[in-house]
């Protein structure tokens, strides 16, 4: 009797820990842009140019582009952040404060890559579902770049990035009635300039051999019950 009296809290105390278990636990994960660029209002853009110039110059006008590999993301993502690094590069005149806009990307990513896009590539970088959007105040040409974060807060980044999860997926930048440019010198060739920090809820694992312990105890105690009411 005694024995059977210690089955109860044992059982309760196993299928607690199988619900712990199998509970899910957040971690935040760092992607870095695997690729980066711009295109202009001539659909212009070398593959081999990550330059991130975002603004214009003279006649032209410049939007850039980053993008992450999230083939290592596994679970459901529920916050992210973009961030790019300071130091990497300098501004042209910024007359006025400007904000950085952040949007999705539906263009072809093969093609946005390989500077196929055209200007519909450059239309797409302007436009389409916000983000998230960051303030930059005037600037003058020897100023370098500070960094640039942004929660990507919109219902629909998190709902892209779900989405997306398990391949690629891109964020178009711009500046609105730019009169200068950002990153105007930033580093060509040079890939990693953004990071992509996502809060990702992933299951525990459970161990093999505690959901038949659970059950095997709990049904010992359902016999054990039936022997003591016959």
């Amino acid at each position: 009797m005694k024995f059977i009296s210690m089955i109860k809290p044992l059982s309760a105390a196993l299928v607690g820990g199988l619900f712990l278990a199998t509970s899910a636990q957040a971690a935040t994960v760092k992607l870095s842009s695997i690729d980066n660029g711009w295109y202009n209002n001539a659909g212009n853009h070398s593959s081999i140019n990550t330059n991130i110039f975002t603004g214009s110059l003279g006649a032209s006008e410049y939007k850039s582009f980053f993008l992450f590999d999230l083939s290592s993301v596994t679970g459901p993502v529920t916050s992210a952040t973009l961030t790019i690094d300071g130091g990497n590069g300098s501004n042209t005149v910024l007359d006025a404060p400007v904000t950085v806009t952040f949007n999705d990307v539906v263009t072809d990513l093969d093609a946005l890559r390989a500077g196929t896009g055209s200007t519909s590539a450059f239309d797409d970088l302007g436009g389409g579902a916000t983000y998230a959007t960051a303030s930059l105040g005037a600037q003058s040409s020897s100023s370098v770049m500070p960094t640039v974060s942004a929660a990507l807060s919109a219902p629909s980044a998190l709902i892209d990035i779900n989405a997306a999860s398990g391949g690629l997926f891109a964020i178009g930048a711009f500046i609105t009635n730019p009169s200068g440019a950002i990153w105007s010198s930033s580093a060509n060739r040079r890939v990693g300039v953004a990071t992509l920090s996502l809060n990702v809820v992933s299951p525990v694992p459970v161990p093999a051999t505690l959901p038949l312990l659970a059950l095997g105890l709990v049904g010992f105690g359902v016999v054990a019950r039936r022997k003591k009411a016959a």
